[in-house]
């Protein structure tokens, strides 16, 4: 681990997560299991808490449920296919899976976010937290995220907006 090679007892560790990571990140935060690895703070960017548009998602669930017994893996396009400059390099990467979601995903994240409702998740998180929302996502919901943060238990935290970036923040 980089820690181990480079770094010292003291040296800071924080959880970063992006999209669906970010509500990985936020589980993980809200355990004992973060406090016991001393994690000095946790870090959401554009977490998926929920979508920009679910009614989307909420009209396709049954179909999807039944195409993931048939084909889980197939791909289905997802948003919008235009991308900024900086991101065309990425997307063209082979390992990006790039605007596409199969059925099982679209099941288990559905899965998620209710579990993440069910289990107040942000309400258990102490450590120093930062939200980090893009002004112009059409993927995550903003407006679920500022609701999240404010649900967060610590006292020591922030959620920046940045107004002209999208989904892919990075």
């Amino acid at each position: 681990m980089y820690l181990e090679k480079y770094g010292s007892e003291d040296t800071p560790r924080f959880l970063l997560g992006n999209s669906m990571g970010g509500m990985i990140c936020a589980s993980l935060a809200s355990t004992s299991l973060s406090h016991s690895m001393s994690y000095s703070g946790v870090c959401l960017t554009v977490p998926y808490f929920d979508l920009y548009d679910r009614s989307q998602l909420e009209k396709l669930l049954p179909m999807l449920k039944v195409i993931e017994k048939i084909s889980p893996n197939k791909s289905i396009p997802m948003g919008d296919k235009t991308a900024k400059r900086h991101l065309q390099k990425w997307q063209a990467d082979p390992l990006n899976l790039g605007l596409v979601m199969s059925p099982n995903n679209a099941v288990v994240n559905a899965q998620a976010m209710e579990q993440l409702e069910a289990k107040k998740v942000v309400e258990n998180i102490s450590m120093p937290s930062l939200y980090i929302r893009a002004g112009k996502d059409k993927v995550v919901s903003n407006k679920r995220i500022q609701e999240e943060f404010q649900k967060t238990t610590s006292q020591d935290k922030q959620i920046i907006t940045y107004d002209e970036l999208d989904h892919g923040i990075f």
